[in-house]
C-alpha cells in the first residue's frame, strides 16, 4: 500500500517480506544514491529484521522532503539476506525515483555508433546510449532492418527500461533467426524527449550464411 501527503512532499510505500525457506534469516534493506552514497532522503523502518521460516514482516519505505524540493533524486534499493545456514544473498537493485517540482529539463541523450555483434548467443545490433542529463529517460528505440527484396523488419530495443542520469545502457536489437543472407540496411531511431530531435543512425552490411558481416 502507499500514501501521499496533501502537500505532495511526502510519500510512503509499505513492503511485505516473506521467508519461504526452512531456516531463519536476517534481512537488511539498503538504499544508496547512484554514486554509492547513503540516500538520506529515504527512510526505511525497520531497515533490519529477522524473518522466521514461513513468516512475513512489513517494512515502510518513506520519501521525505529533505533537500531541494525542485530536485529530481534517484536511489537503488537492495535487499540483503543472511540465512542461519547457507550463503548471504542480495536482490537485484530496484530504482526509487523522487521527482521534484521543477519542470523536467531538456534531455541530454547521446549514442555511440551502432555495431553488429555476430558473436553474441543471439546475433544483434548493439548501441551504447548515455544519459548526461539530470533526469531519467525511457528507452524506446526502434531499428528498421531491410534488404532490397524483403519487407523491412521492425525491432524494438530497451522498451520498459530507464536510462538513469549519468549512466550508459547497452541497447540490443535481436535480429530474426530466419534472416536470409543478403545486403541489409539498418536504420536506428531513439526518441530523446519532447522538444529534442531523435538520435538517428544508419548502417549497411552484408549478412552471410555464417552470420559474419562486412560493414559499410
Amino acid at each position: 500500500s502507499s500514501r501521499k501527503a496533501a502537500n505532495g512532499l511526502f510519500a510512503a510505500e509499505v513492503v511485505t517480506l516473506e521467508n519461504t525457506g526452512t531456516v531463519a534469516t536476517e534481512v537488511e534493506l539498503v538504499s544508496q544514491t547512484l554514486d554509492g552514497a547513503v540516500a538520506d532522503w529515504i527512510a526505511i523502518r525497520p531497515s533490519k529484521l529477522t524473518l522466521l521460516p514461513g513468516t512475513t514482516r512489513k517494512t515502510s519505505i518513506s520519501l521525505s522532503s529533505t533537500g531541494d524540493p525542485n530536485a529530481h533524486r534517484y536511489s537503488r534499493l537492495q535487499i540483503k539476506s543472511t540465512p542461519a545456514e547457507g550463503s548471504p544473498l542480495e536482490s537485484a537493485p530496484v530504482v526509487v525515483a523522487a521527482l521534484g517540482r521543477a519542470a523536467l529539463p531538456k534531455s541530454e541523450l547521446s549514442a555511440q555508433q551502432m555495431e553488429w555483434d555476430h558473436q553474441a548467443a543471439h546475433p544483434s545490433f548493439v548501441v551504447a546510449v548515455r544519459n548526461s542529463g539530470t533526469v531519467h529517460l525511457p528507452i524506446e528505440a526502434m531499428l528498421v532492418l531491410g534488404d532490397e527484396a524483403a519487407k523491412p523488419y521492425e525491432i524494438r530495443g530497451g522498451f520498459g527500461k530507464w536510462i538513469l542520469p549519468g549512466t550508459t545502457e547497452q541497447v540490443r536489437f535481436k535480429v530474426p533467426k530466419n534472416l536470409a543472407p543478403g545486403h541489409y540496411t539498418a536504420r536506428l531511431r531513439i526518441p530523446t524527449g519532447p522538444g529534442s530531435d531523435p538520435i538517428e543512425q544508419k548502417l549497411e552490411l552484408d549478412l552471410g550464411q555464417t552470420a559474419e558481416t562486412s560493414q559499410k
